[in-house]
């Protein structure tokens, strides 16, 4: 009987080293099924086609199984600085095209090109897709997003839509945007004051960091505090798992390859893309297009910051959001 005595504190040991070793392999949140961010896609498979030649060459990714002529609306994606391939945002890419929008992807440059040049060499890839789509484009519900350098070209495409004869944008996401003393800062109070606006910083961004992001944030000083925020995603840690929230968290390479591409898999997907970046943007896009999912985007709400639950349902670390950078 002398060793039942011993059993609540061996099962008390077993029961901690069981619940640390359950905290050190803990999961983070995968893909929603549904909502913003999610996987409840309305599209299968994409098609691309590619137009133009050197730094005015622009690649378009359409759903390729559209089963409507319902022209669809468009998404300009800039990339970063020498990340001209469409597959360093592969994973995102597919996103935003099989939840039925059309992606125009400007590659605004080549070796040698100059900075200053580089704004007016993506609104050409641009001019060149639309006139490539024609009537299958809703211009009616235009947006806009860039990551790094491809977000002050984003910020300054916007600020020159009108005097380019671009569409109006509804909707403009800038991811870790830099670096505006190469590459000049567009008079931005020329961006529509109705559009809907998100600059986002990661925490350790140490390429960029968030002095661009945050003089863009004032600059706009005409779109409404209700319709823009700033918004910082954190560095996730959990046990022994860390998801790094640095320059290059909004890239998900992937490859898209081919005349049509069936849904591929990427090691580069994680719980940042899913609740941050790409439900962002698709809130933002929603709120903007369909008047629908803006509590994703905009407003400092719980579904704006929450970014789910590490798989022993601990909650992952908030989106930070204000209007006060």
């Amino acid at each position: 009987m002398k060793h039942f005595k011993f059993m609540p504190l061996l099962l008390t040991m077993l029961f901690a080293a069981s619940s640390n070793a359950a905290d050190l392999v803990a999961s983070p949140p995968p893909q929603p099924d549904s909502g913003p961010g999610g996987a409840d896609y309305k599209f299968d498979a994409i098609r691309k086609s590619t137009h133009g030649w050197g730094p005015k060459h622009v690649t378009i990714f359409e759903p390729a199984d559209v089963k409507t002529t319902k022209p669809l609306p468009v998404i300009v994606f800039n990339h970063g600085y020498l990340a001209t391939s469409p597959s360093v945002y592969g994973g995102w890419i597919e996103h935003i095209v099989r939840r039925g929008n059309i992606v125009i992807f400007p590659r605004y440059q080549v070796i040698g090109t100059k900075p200053a040049q580089i704004t007016d060499n993506a609104i050409t890839g641009l001019q060149t897709a639309l006139k490539q789509l024609k009537d299958k484009a809703d211009l009616t519900k235009f947006a806009i997003v860039g990551h790094s350098a491809g977000g002050i070209i984003s910020a300054n495409m916007a600020a020159l839509a009108e005097k380019r004869g671009l569409p109006k944008p509804k909707a403009v996401m800038l991811t870790c945007p830099g670096i505006s003393r190469m590459f000049g800062l567009e008079n931005l109070l020329n961006i529509p004051k109705d559009c809907l606006l998100l600059t986002v910083v990661t925490e350790h961004d140490i390429i960029t960091g968030n002095s661009d992001a945050k003089r863009i944030f004032h600059m706009t000083k005409q779109i409404s505090l209700a319709n823009k925020d700033y918004i910082k995603v954190r560095t996730v840690r959990h046990g022994a798992r860390v998801l790094t929230a640095d320059h290059n968290t909004p890239c998900s390479f992937q490859s898209i390859v081919g005349a049509t591409d069936k849904p591929r898999s990427s090691m580069m997907k994680s719980s940042l893309d899913y609740y941050a970046f790409w439900k962002l943007l698709d809130g933002l896009t929603d709120a903007a297009f369909y008047n629908k999912n803006r509590k994703f985007a905009l407003g400092n709400t719980p579904e704006q910051r929450f970014m789910g639950k590490w798989s022993d349902g601990t909650p992952v670390t908030e989106l930070v959001v204000t209007d006060k950078p």
